[in-house]
């Protein structure tokens, strides 16, 4: 399985956080299966391969040939790769999406969807470029040309809420969003429109994904879980509210989800 990861010139760089390219066969990777859980980002994949399937919380299969679009997602959802591996994903930073679209980045929160009907018929265009390409660099070349076109000459994005998000990100979504809004109710009525003008969700919702993401990442990464380490590190109230953190994200209860990680029934994204 070849994958690599590509970072966006200047100045993608401020709106994209990396591309992956994944080539191969499905065969080769351990889990076939991929838990995606939120967390804050949005992606556009740009199919090459065999047909792929997302299923959402509900367990409906949405099939992808060609493109998708996958907006904020406060539950975790299930991608199943095709026989023959062949995408590219970019992975927009939580601001960045909003800035390619022609339409509120809100309306496409919680939605698994056709590019279309987001970027136009450009993607059919700049899809069918890159797979004339045979070299991966090429690729990413005409993939950047491409998102440079879409760019909107008056972003949306402005130095107020990248310091907003900063100031979540760096506290791991462990933080008091009055806070961080100088505990003023205007600062913070600022935030939450700003938040649903450029990300898509609430800066609460966007606080707790950033937490869950953080556990996550813990659980995954330990051989053996400390569960009351967790609570105490990501200042969670008491093991009941760690439950319903996973229940609410993953459908699935803390101790289900690492079981299902470690026995390689899914792989987590």
């Amino acid at each position: 399985m070849f994958i690599e990861r590509f970072n966006p010139v200047y100045p993608l760089s401020d709106y994209i956080e990396m591309y992956w390219y994944w080539k191969g066969n499905a065969s080769e990777l351990p889990v076939r299966q991929q838990f995606i859980t939120p967390d804050t980002h949005t992606n556009l994949v740009l199919n090459f391969g065999s047909e792929m399937k997302y299923f959402n919380a509900s367990g409906m299969a949405l099939s992808i040939k060609d493109a998708v679009y996958i907006g904020q997602q406060s539950k975790a959802y299930i991608g199943t790769m095709g026989e023959i591996i062949d995408l590219i994903t970019i992975r927009f930073k939580p601001q960045g999406a909003a800035n390619f679209m022609n339409l509120p980045i809100s309306e496409t929160s919680e939605q698994i969807i056709n590019p279309d009907y987001i970027f136009g018929k450009a993607i059919d265009s700049l899809r069918a470029q890159i797979y004339e390409q045979q070299q991966v660099a090429d690729k990413i070349r005409i993939l950047e040309n491409g998102l440079l076109a879409l760019l909107h000459k008056h972003v949306i994005a402005d130095r107020y809420i990248d310091l907003m998000i900063n100031k979540i990100k760096y506290k791991e979504g462990i933080v008091s969003l009055k806070d961080i809004s100088s505990q003023s109710g205007s600062e913070y009525k600022r935030m939450q429109r700003s938040f649903n003008a450029c990300v898509g969700i609430s800066p609460k919702l966007f606080s707790r994904m950033l937490r869950f993401d953080g556990i996550c990442k813990k659980v995954v990464n330990s051989s053996k879980t400390d569960w009351f380490d967790i609570i105490a590190t990501y200042e969670l109230a008491d093991q009941s509210h760690l439950i319903k953190e996973f229940q609410f994200f993953t459908g699935y209860s803390p101790s289900e989800f690492a079981a299902r990680i470690q026995n390689k029934e899914i792989a987590w994204v």
